[in-house]
């Protein structure tokens, strides 16, 4: 086994800062990070993805066609983000959470960037993203595919994927990591993810933004940016209304993760 490629994981749900994470990540020196850091993935690493997936794949022998056309070696570690599949048998890796309003936000705003404008009641002005939801939800569970389309908003349905994603992730027993924390004390909790990855640490994580320069990132991400805390608020800018639903639809699930939400409070706890 101490011959082998590790395959570890990022598992996670949509807008929790996976690409940012996959980053830095992908600067390590034993790491390849194969897809979801840049907006192009290759067909390799696709036809890769799905083959761990179908075969739950937790070692790689260099001999492998992949570690072959990637030039990887023994005692190296693949990170794959997994973000909706759920595999059946243990897996090792790292958890990595949002709190519910900043997810909700988070996946309105990217609607918006899409070219659809605010109209929090009508799911069919949000036809992307339900689309996405109900995709990631049928790799899941066909219970959550009915709930998405049964949800009466967008922002129900958004909440009851969350609900679901998260409530599976906080079950795994892994190291769990929190956005917020990520971006407040970077360097300790990327420390944190390379103990849970049993990784040495290395410098290189913290200026992976320097690597990327004029490539478009996955999700419409900015691979050019430094990890920064200019996202944080941006939950204030949904009604609070919206945001007091949020709460009680999303809150005994956030409360498993650490965090403490109201209409007008999102905390995250020590």
């Amino acid at each position: 086994m101490s011959e082998d490629i590790r395959i570890e994981h990022l598992a996670s749900h949509a807008r929790a800062g996976e690409t940012m994470l996959l980053r830095a990540f992908s600067r390590h020196p034993r790491v390849h990070v194969p897809l979801h850091v840049e907006q192009k993935d290759d067909p390799d690493s696709l036809r890769f993805a799905t083959e761990v997936q179908s075969l739950e794949m937790q070692n790689l022998h260099p001999g492998h066609w992949f570690a072959r056309a990637k030039g990887l070696k023994a005692g190296q570690v693949i990170l794959l983000k997994q973000g909706t599949w759920e595999p059946r048998k243990p897996f090792s890796g790292v958890v990595l959470v949002r709190n519910p309003t900043s997810f909700v936000q988070s996946m309105l705003e990217y609607n918006r960037r899409e070219g659809l404008r605010w109209a929090l009641r009508d799911k069919t002005r949000y036809a992307k993203t339900m689309e996405r939801l109900v995709r990631w939800a049928s790799a899941m569970s066909k219970g959550l595919v009915r709930e998405l389309e049964a949800a009466r908003t967008t922002v129900d349905a958004l909440c009851a994927f969350y609900v679901y994603r998260v409530s599976w992730l906080a079950s795994r027993g892994l190291p769990l990591i929190r956005y917020e924390d990520l971006v407040l004390q970077p360097e300790s909790q990327l420390r944190r993810a390379c103990e849970a990855l049993k990784l040495d640490w290395s410098p290189a994580l913290l200026q992976s933004h320097t690597a990327f320069q004029g490539r478009e990132g996955h999700g419409m991400n900015d691979l050019t940016r430094p990890v920064d805390t200019g996202s944080l608020a941006k939950w204030n800018s949904l009604p609070r209304s919206v945001r007091g639903r949020i709460a009680a639809l999303t809150g005994r699930t956030a409360a498993e993760v650490g965090y403490a939400v109201t209409d007008d409070v999102v905390d995250v706890q020590a």
